[in-house]
């Protein structure tokens, strides 16, 4: 009897060290991961699987592991002072070793008794028993599975959302049209910003915790793509930061109850917070309990659950969490220059295009769909129309409107240089009165009543400017005024040329009617003229649109391919670079491709924003100094500076007007690949409601990822449904898997994609043409070569060519000398050296030809020599620099 208590230790001894070692991710990470492999045929005890199933898939914790228990803790608000309190540990992984430990010890005592050995192996048969029950039923059910069968129950027809069927591998999957994917829903997720998850309280306004609003956790914050207009009902706030285990009826079943597929009859299910423990009364009132675990395989942090007092801890599964909410990172001092400005806008997102995205009709005043363009409203691409407006209102709030500037107390730039100049003014007017008199009493002939006239208009007029009200006045904290009026002058005339282009958008992705006229345009919209949650734009009494809108809008179009989800996740063009690459040749290729296109787009839109940015900037400076040059005006010998500062502001203003001809001239060419033959389908006033048949024998960049995604819309396409049908999983072995596009849309996007790639180039190099020509035209300096905010490609690809051609003449130059004569070659800068003769060639600089049929090759620095032309003798290199002479 002692001999097989001894054999029953050492069999548990071994048990333990096989399964302690084992460190895998999870289990059941999913509800279709756990429909795939259960057997829906077999009832009885025959389902449970058996030790290896258990212990072999994941579920057996390893004694290193059990640290992450203690893991409960994520701050709400992530800051630099941030610290996670001192009572966060758990006691949960000493209470489970604690717990595993005692019953181990006590089944071990009592083996050492004979009707012990009876009793110690049905307890540990028991608990045995309880983890298999608990490997084999339980499962974490993911976010968007959740979220998918919480829609299919409210919805009319559920199978919208819920559709388990089994694939041709033999594993389950939701086969829904609308089923929502990790895209979709990645984790629980809150749209209100005054929600507060850790406490399940609203945060009232006025109230100590105020200033919490819109930074609680698991906000996504207002212009989020999780939270835009038809994606919010995703969200889930209650939920935030919890995990949802289920079980099926395991103890039932056993008794030939048999097994529903992928239904919620006959299941139970808990949700538990990290730190928390929940019993599930489905799978032997086991106990559950959450904790957070870092995944470095996807530097995700995640949510797992797991069952910690069996005889040995079991792990469950896991999903993703919601990130905390983040302080921003801004120092004070530049936080206080940025409000009451766009700029600031760049830290919190786009919260008034947001609110007009909201509440705009879903159909405009031509019976137009508007799902694309509230989409784009609600989303963070917004880039150039910030930026740019941005730079305004910083100019405009630094010369005009510093009430909030450091060091002034309300006195602008702009009146501290006109006070300081004022003085100058002065005493030139008194300069001018009396060069005026003396003139007067000096000539033999009175002046007419017309130069009298021009007299006193000069004069008045060089007094009115010289003071602030001339040029601006502030109307309800907003700056009007001829100041203003010339900063957004270039504006208001490059709108007759943008709304012309987009007046022939066949799809009108980036049309909206409202109130007559185009919404993305140069305009005002009062707030309370649309509805309720639409506030003005920081800075203005109304909310303010520009061209740059509109901008934005076309090249976030022209990167999503048609797509119409303008998130990150969206941005087929981004994302095709990576997933292109291991498809094979054309993949290759459309990948270096699918790069230069979205580079070169990118660079012609912003070196226009740069070149827009330094003439706005310019005009600003010339209106700073406008006393000095108004002064000009009253003197004959000086009154040609004045000309040409009255020339040189009038040229900044029509240079970026004119330079948005360019814009719509490039914008429509686009639009003509983009759409293809589309354009001839559209009439003038209806939609095309179909677009999947209006597409049909159309190969454009549109129409291909209308074919793929098989939609007559694609802007009611989910983002996980497009990943779905554009890419697929491919396994490089021991490397992983990959996401890789498929074959088809590779290769028909890649003729789509050279197209655009070729005209995106040719626009790039007429760009700097187009600037040359405008800066002749308008008689100003081309601004062209001053934008650096853009790669010279010419130049860059005349660097390269130059350098690779010089190494390439430098070797074969050594070569030939070495092979046909006796010395060898080139220098520094690539020589051709020792050409059927001797010596070879040069250092520095522009290489020299040595030894030309005959002797020696000069040598130095500079500009070598050439020497030994047909003759005998090597003549003589230069030093260390200069031009040495030629020998022989």
């Amino acid at each position: 009897m002692k001999f097989w208590g001894n054999l029953a230790k050492l069999g548990i001894f071994i048990f333990m060290l096989l399964i302690c070692p084992i460190n895998k991710a999870n289990a059941y990470d999913s509800i279709m991961e756990f429909e795939s492999r259960s057997d829906e045929d077999a009832s009885g005890f025959l389902y449970l699987g058996n030790l290896s199933f258990c212990f072999g898939d994941g579920f057996v914790y390893s004694p290193t592991e059990l640290s992450d228990f203690n893991n409960t803790f994520i701050p709400p608000v992530l800051g630099k002072d941030t610290r996670a309190p001192s009572n966060n540990g758990s006691s949960t992984q000493f209470i489970s070793a604690l717990a595993g430990m005692m019953q181990l010890r006590v089944v071990l005592g009592l083996m050492n008794s004979g009707i012990g050995l009876f009793i110690g192996a049905v307890i540990i048969a028991t608990n045995v028993l309880v983890m298999i029950e608990v490997c084999t039923n339980t499962y974490v059910v993911q976010p968007w599975e959740y979220m998918s069968r919480k829609l299919a129950g409210e919805a009319e027809n559920g199978k919208e959302y819920w559709d388990c069927q089994k694939g041709r591998d033999g594993k389950y999957y939701n086969a829904a049209p609308k089923a929502l994917t990790a895209s979709d829903v990645p984790f629980y997720y809150s749209c209100d910003p005054k929600y507060d998850p850790t406490n399940g309280e609203q945060i009232k306004e006025g109230s100590e915790r105020a200033a919490d609003i819109g930074r609680v956790w698991g906000y996504m914050g207002a212009a989020s793509p999780y939270c835009v207009e038809g994606n919010d009902k995703y969200a889930y706030k209650e939920k935030v930061g919890q995990i949802r285990v289920e079980a099926t009826q395991g103890w039932g079943r056993r008794y030939w109850k048999g097994y529903s597929r992928c239904s919620t009859d006959d299941r139970t299910g808990v949700w538990i917070k990290a730190g928390n423990e929940e019993m599930d009364k489905g799978t032997a009132s086991v106990q559950f309990y959450a904790y957070y675990h870092y995944d470095s395989s996807n530097a995700k942090i995640q949510i797992c659950a797991a069952s910690p007092y069996t005889l040995i801890p079991l792990k469950i599964g896991c999903s993703q969490v919601a990130p905390p909410a983040e302080e921003p990172a801004i120092d004070a001092f530049l936080e206080l220059y940025t409000k009451g400005t766009r700029c600031y806008y760049l830290l919190t997102g786009r919260t008034d295009l947001h609110g007009l995205g909201r509440a705009l009709k879903q159909i405009d005043a031509n019976g137009h769909d508007a799902t694309a363009m509230k989409g784009f409203l609600q989303s963070d691409f917004h880039i150039t129309s910030t930026v740019v407006g941005c730079v305004k209102d910083l100019i405009i709030k630094v010369f005009l409107s510093p009430d909030n500037n450091p060091g002034y107390v309300n006195t602008g730039f702009f009146i501290v240089i006109q006070d300081r100049l004022r003085g100058i003014v002065y005493a030139v007017l008194v300069l001018y009165v009396a060069l005026l008199g003396i003139k007067i009493i000096s000539s033999p002939q009175v002046p007419s009543q017309g130069e009298f006239l021009m007299f006193i208009i000069k004069f008045g007029l060089v007094v009115y400017f010289t003071t602030p009200s001339a040029w601006y006045y502030v109307v309800n904290g907003e700056a009007q005024g001829l100041f203003p009026t010339l900063v957004w002058a270039s504006d208001e005339i490059g709108v007759f040329f943008m709304n012309a282009e987009n007046t022939n958008d066949p799809v009108g992705m980036c049309r909206y009617i409202l109130g007559g006229q185009e919404l993305l345009a140069q305009r005002d919209i009062p707030p309370s003229s649309i509805g309720n949650g639409v506030q003005p734009t920081i800075g203005f009494n109304n909310l303010k649109m520009t061209m740059w809108d509109l901008v934005d809008c076309k090249l976030i179009n022209y990167m999503n391919l048609g797509s119409c989800n303008y998130s990150l996740g969206g941005v087929i063009g981004m994302w095709i670079i990576a997933a292109a690459f291991l498809v094979g040749g054309v993949g290759f290729l459309l990948a270096i491709v699918s790069f230069i296109y979205i580079l070169i787009l990118l660079l012609v839109v912003f070196k226009f924003a740069h070149m827009f940015i330094l003439a706005v900037f310019i005009i600003a400076i010339l209106i700073l100094l406008s006393p000095i040059f108004l002064c000009f005006s009253l003197f004959q010998a000086t009154k040609s500076i004045f000309d040409n500062w009255i020339k040189l502001i009038l040229g900044y203003i029509l240079y970026p007007a004119l330079l948005f001809a360019f814009v719509a001239l490039m914008l429509v060419t686009f639009d003509s690949i983009y759409y293809g033959d589309l354009v001839l389908v559209k009439t003038t006033k209806q939609d095309i409601s179909d677009k999947l048949v209006a597409c049909e024998g159309i190969n454009s960049l549109y129409c291909n990822t209308i074919h793929h995604l098989q939609a007559k819309d694609p802007c009611l396409v989910s983002v996980g449904k497009i990943s779905k049908e554009l890419t697929e999983e491919f396994d490089l072995g021991p490397l992983g898997s990959f996401t890789r596009l498929k074959e088809g849309p590779a290769s028909d996007y890649l003729e789509a994609i050279v197209k655009m790639m070729l005209f995106a180039v040719i626009y790039y190099f007429f760009l700097g043409s187009v600037t040359s020509f405008l800066a002749i035209l308008t008689g100003v300096q081309d601004l062209g070569g001053m934008a650096k905010g853009s790669i010279d490609l010419l130049a860059m690809t005349q660097k390269i060519g130059g350098k690779a051609m010089g190494g390439i003449t430098s070797k074969l130059g050594g070569m030939t000398g070495s092979l046909t004569g006796g010395g060898g070659g080139g220098g520094g800068g690539g020589g051709m050296g020792g050409m059927m003769g001797g010596g070879g060639g040069g250092g520095g600089g522009m290489p020299g030809i040595g030894g030309m049929m005959g002797g020696g090759g000069g040598g130095g620095g500079g500009m070598p020599g050439i020497g030994g032309m047909m003759g005998g003798g090597g003549g003589g290199g230069g030093g260390g620099g200069g031009m040495p002479g030629m020998g022989g």
